[in-house]
């Protein structure tokens, strides 16, 4: 239980990704959960959406191959394409995924048996795309504790909340909302801490971070992750996710610090101040924006081109004013 089974990269904050150290009773908890809440049989067919890079894809393989599924690969053109992506569905029949909410709100599919979304935050209109006979499932999670730690199912003919939650524990897994070291109240915001079999065992050759975010639990046995998100619990039980604790911001699923991008601009020679920002753009993804002030005649192509040999692509800003 205690080997390792996989190390997967986050996205990071300042454009260092950080190896995550995953254990196997971490994937043993999540398959529990998964076979459990989705009732997969045979008949089931899993999209392996997600890049394997990424966290996402042992939710798909877990899913599938050990509950007896079958696990379909789609070719990466047919993602880029919605109206390809959805022929691709249909003639596989999927009737499970783990989609991006901004992705999944572009394609208008029928065969879905659960949908879930997970990666960055779900919205009301999200909810409302989800057909009648499919169940909607809005997960949430760090890598640091495999995969997932809470999810919220949607009850069909309910009323759909204006700030979609993100859930309760998953199985295996316990959460708290602290507030320095004092537990918080329902409704009181603080940060998300997660204890459980899903925790990673650290960080690769990173002993202090490791340290740092993975502290001992006040509250019972084991270790307690720091997630640095920022949260409450709403009255029925429910965890209303409010943001990073931080100027980190998620897009796309990578974890960004604005911060980080801000002091790259500013080493520029000509530039003599910049604010970056992330909102949603004309699509409805959220997007980098960066505003600067210059003496001199600079253009956004200019700057765009001057970060990227020090910033990775996800962190370059797409809009530059």
């Amino acid at each position: 239980p205690n080997d390792l089974i996989y190390c997967i990269y986050t996205s990071g904050t300042t454009g260092k990704p950080k190896g995550v150290t995953i254990e196997h009773h971490g994937v043993v908890a999540m398959q529990n959960y998964l076979e459990r809440l989705y009732k997969v049989t045979e008949n089931d067919n899993v999209l392996q959406f997600a890049n394997y890079i990424f966290d996402a894809s042992v939710w798909e393989m877990t899913l599938a191959l050990y509950s007896g599924a079958t696990l379909v690969m789609i070719p990466s053109d047919k993602i880029t394409d919605t109206v390809e992506f959805e022929k691709y569905i249909n003639a596989n029949n999927v009737t499970l995924t783990l989609l991006p909410p901004q992705y999944f709100r572009q394609t208008n599919i029928n065969t879905f048996r659960v949908m879930t979304t997970g990666g960055s935050a779900s919205d009301s209109d999200v909810v409302k795309h989800v057909k009648e006979n499919c169940r909607y499932i809005n997960a949430y999670g760090p890598t640091e504790n495999t995969v997932l730690a809470t999810h919220w199912e949607y009850e069909h003919g309910t009323e759909v909340p204006e700030n979609i939650p993100i859930g309760k524990p998953i199985s295996n897994s316990r959460i708290y909302i602290l507030n320095g070291e004092n537990l918080c109240g329902i409704g009181v915001p603080g940060e998300l801490c997660i204890a459980g079999a899903g925790l990673a065992r650290g960080y690769l050759n990173r002993p202090e971070l490791t340290a740092e975010k993975f502290v001992k639990n006040p509250f019972g046995e084991g270790r307690m992750y720091r997630s640095g998100d920022l949260a409450r619990w709403l009255p029925d039980g429910n965890i209303e996710y409010l943001g990073r604790m931080d100027e980190q911001v998620k897009i796309r699923g990578f974890r960004i610090e604005l911060g980080e991008i801000e002091s790259r601009i500013r080493e520029m020679e000509q530039i003599k101040d910049c604010a970056v920002i992330a909102r949603t753009d004309s699509t409805g993804d959220k997007a980098i924006y960066a505003y600067y002030t210059s003496d001199a005649e600079v253009s956004g192509s200019e700057i765009r081109d001057r970060l990227s040999g020090a910033l990775p692509e996800y962190m370059i800003p797409a809009y530059m004013m």
